[in-house]
């Protein structure tokens, strides 16, 4: 396969006389048959690379070869002899796919992680390496986490704008109402949220306050608490 593209490859250099030709008629010769196949498209990529790209400067009538031959002053059939990289690339390329080597299907099963999974590696990670980390580069770290939160914080609700119009758009009739419900709603439940959890902090953590220290809403009882704190202290000397 790998053999067959890179003749293919100096075939078409020399018979179109230009790079990019050859380039694009090689790539859409092979790209199904790599793909019927299994392998990846880079193997594609790579061996038009090693075949085509680096061989059309020995082409003398190819675009590249004239350009070469012009801007050096000296003829392509005379620098050709040393150009060592040009001659080798095609034969290496054949050569590593002979032995199998760096050659990936994509009929290969592949492990999938989850989102999940990630997030919880990437906290651990995070965890591990801020005990070793110098204190600089974690600041480099917190200050990049900061700008990335920033910016997130700003591209969601436009992400979420972006992606939530067109789908109620495409249900046609009765959309823009959908949209103003689903609106409301959003902002509803935010301004609840906030109103709730202002009147519960406000019911619960006084009580809670003055069980623990002695403080009620006028401040008395944890002024009273202060003076016994310090007169106690004193009495010891």
């Amino acid at each position: 396969m790998v053999a067959s593209t890179v003749c293919s490859g100096l075939f078409l250099n020399i018979v179109t006389a230009d790079q990019y030709i050859s380039i694009i008629l090689t790539g859409n010769m092979f790209k199904d048959i790599y793909k019927k196949k299994g392998y990846e498209s880079r193997l594609l990529s790579r061996t038009t690379e090693d075949s085509v790209t680096v061989t059309s400067v020995l082409v003398p009538w190819n675009t590249c070869g004239m350009t070469q031959a012009t801007i050096l002053g000296v003829a392509t059939l005379t620098y050709l002899p040393y150009c060592f990289f040009n001659l080798i690339s095609p034969l290496m390329s054949i050569t590593m796919a002979a032995i199998g080597f760096k050659i990936k299907s994509n009929t290969m099963k592949k492990i999938r992680v989850s989102l999940l999974t990630k997030v919880v590696i990437a906290i651990a990670a995070g965890v591990l390496f801020g005990q070793f980390l110098p204190g600089g580069i974690a600041r480099i770290f917190v200050t990049f986490n900061s700008l990335f939160g920033n910016f997130l914080s700003f591209s969601i609700p436009l992400i979420i704008l972006g992606l939530v119009t067109p789908a109620i758009g495409d249900l046609g009739k009765g959309a823009g109402k959908l949209l103003l419900i689903t609106a409301l709603i959003a902002y509803g439940s935010t301004v609840f949220s906030g109103f709730f959890t202002f009147l519960s902090g406000s019911a619960i953590f006084p009580a809670h306050t003055t069980d623990q220290h002695g403080i009620d809403g006028d401040g008395e009882s944890g002024r009273f608490h202060a003076d016994t704190l310090l007169r106690g202290k004193y009495a010891a000397f």
